[in-house]
C-alpha cells in the first residue's frame, strides 16, 4: 500500500445544505473555496451526510469533483455485525444511565454507528488505510448544538479516533444557535470539550461549550466557570429542539461559591446552554470562559429541568441579544 492511499484527515460534513437562497449564496462559495484547498492534500478525505434540500445534489457533485474517490457520500453498514455492536451500545447505555436513558440518544446512536461502520467499510473497499491514532476529524455543517454536534462526537468515537475532533464554526451555517452572532474564537478545554466565543450585532458576547468525542454510553459532561448569579444571563434549550425532555422546575444552572456549573452541549442528551455577558468586557469574559473546568454530569440531572432564559439578575429585554 502506497502512502498516497493513507488517510490522515477526515472532513465530516453533516446535513449541510441551507434551506434559504440567502445562506446558499454565502456558504456554497465558502465551502467550495475551502474544499478546493483541502482536496490538494492527498491524505485528506471527506464524508458527507446529506440532508433534504434540493440543492444538496449540487453540493455533493462539487465535493465529488474535488476529492474524487476520497469523497464518501452517505455511507451505510447495517449488517448483522453492526447490529450486534448496536445491541452492545444499548446495553452499556442502560447500564450507565439507568431507567431514564434517553431514547432520542439511542435513536441517534444507531445512525451514527451505521454511518461510521459504513465509512470504514467504504474506505477499505477503495484501498485506503488509516490509523485511529493518527486520524484528525474536522467537523462542520448545520444544526449547531444538534445534528452537527452529535454526529461528529459519536461517529468519531466509533471510528476509534484518539485525537480530539476539531469543530470548524466558520464553516457552520448556524454557528452560535440559538442566538445570532459573529464567531470570534475557540479554545480546546480538557476531555474533548470546546469553548466558543461569539458577539451579537449589538456587541453582546456569548459562549458555548461543546462535546466533540464521546460514545453514547459514557456520562455526559459539565463545565464549571467562575461566576456569581449576577454576572451572566443563561439561555437553555432542549438539544436539537427535541421535546423529549421532561420540562420541570429544576434550574439547569447550579451555583456554588463563586462558580456556576452547567451542561456541555452534545446534541442529543444534555440541554444546550448559552452563557451571555451583557456587561462584561471581552477580555474578562474570554478569560473566564477559557478557564472553564470540565467534569462528569449526573445522567439524571437533565430530567425535569426548566428551559428558557435565566437572567439571574434583572429581567432582559426580548430584543436585547439579537
Amino acid at each position: 500500500m502506497t502512502n498516497e492511499r493513507r488517510i490522515s484527515k477526515l472532513y465530516l460534513m453533516v446535513h449541510p445544505t441551507p434551506r434559504t437562497e440567502e445562506k446558499i449564496n454565502v456558504f456554497f462559495p465558502r465551502w467550495e473555496s475551502f474544499f478546493e484547498e483541502a482536496a490538494r492534500d492527498p491524505k485528506a478525505a471527506v464524508c458527507v451526510l446529506s440532508n433534504s434540500p434540493p440543492r444538496m445534489a449540487e453540493l455533493s457533485a462539487t465535493i465529488e469533483r474535488l476529492f474524487g474517490d476520497r469523497c464518501f457520500l452517505d455511507t451505510r453498514d447495517w449488517t448483522d455485525a453492526t447490529k450486534l455492536k448496536y445491541v452492545d451500545h444499548v446495553c452499556r447505555t442502560f447500564g450507565g444511565h439507568g431507567k431514564r436513558c434517553n431514547a432520542y440518544g439511542l435513536w441517534t446512536d444507531r445512525l451514527a454507528l451505521m454511518w461510521a461502520e459504513g465509512l470504514k467499510a467504504d474506505m477499505a473497499s477503495r484501498g485506503f488505510v488509516w490509523s485511529p491514532d493518527e486520524l484528525q476529524v474536522c467537523g462542520f455543517g448545520s444544526q449547531w448544538g444538534g445534528c452537527m454536534t452529535k454526529y461528529v462526537s459519536l461517529m468519531s468515537a466509533y471510528l476509534g479516533v484518539a485525537k480530539t475532533p476539531e469543530i470548524l464554526p466558520e464553516l457552520c451555517r448556524d454557528a452560535g444557535y440559538g442566538l445570532k452572532g459573529e464567531y470570534l474564537e475557540k479554545k480546546l478545554l480538557d476531555r474533548h470539550v470546546w469553548a466558543f466565543l461569539f458577539r451579537t450585532d449589538k456587541g453582546i458576547h456569548f459562549a458555548h461549550f461543546m462535546e466533540s468525542l464521546r460514545p453514547v454510553w459514557e456520562r455526559p459532561k459539565v463545565v464549571t466557570i467562575a461566576a456569581d448569579p449576577k454576572d451572566y444571563h443563561f439561555n437553555v434549550q432542549a438539544a436539537n429542539n427535541q421535546a423529549m425532555f421532561y420540562a420541570g422546575d429544576r434550574d439547569p444552572i447550579v451555583f456554588g461559591e463563586g462558580c456556576a456549573t452547567f451542561a456541555v452541549m452534545d446534541g442529543y442528551f444534555s440541554p444546550n446552554v448559552t452563557v451571555i455577558a451583557p456587561e462584561s468586557e471581552y477580555e474578562a469574559f474570554r478569560a473566564a470562559m477559557f478557564a472553564a473546568q470540565v467534569g462528569d454530569a449526573d445522567p439524571h440531572a437533565y430530567q425535569q429541568v426548566t428551559f428558557g432564559s435565566f437572567p439571574h439578575q434583572q429581567q432582559v429585554e426580548l430584543g436585547f441579544f439579537h
